[in-house]
This record gives structure tokens, sequence and C-alpha cells, in this order.
């Protein structure tokens, strides 16, 4: 019997990634990306992909 594990964290490296992947390169508040934190880039994704994405999620 085989399992399939997917996991639904996303590290800060892959919200980075795929921000810069939609062409943005700095936070609203003009910092860039790598000086936010985890929570502001999730909230940066959430208004991009219009959905909650949460990086605690194991």
């Amino acid at each position: 019997m085989s399992f399939t594990v997917t996991s639904n964290y996303i590290n800060k490296n892959e919200m980075i990634d795929i921000l810069l992947h939609h062409n943005i390169y700095k936070m609203s508040d003009g910092r860039q990306l790598y000086q936010a934190t985890e929570k502001e880039l999730e909230n940066e994704l959430y208004l991009l992909l219009g959905e909650t994405i949460s990086v605690f999620s194991a």
C-alpha cells in the first residue's frame, strides 16, 4: 500500500517566488519582499490570488 503525502505549507521563499512570478517586486509599503514577515507575504498573496493561504498549515 502506498501513501501520497501532500503539504499545504508554503515557506517564505516560495511565497516570494510566487509574487515575483506575478511581477510583484516590493511590498505595498515599498519594502523589499525579503524584509516582510511570512504573515505579511501571506496577506500579499491573498490580495493577489483572492484566496486564503495558510503558511502554518502542516
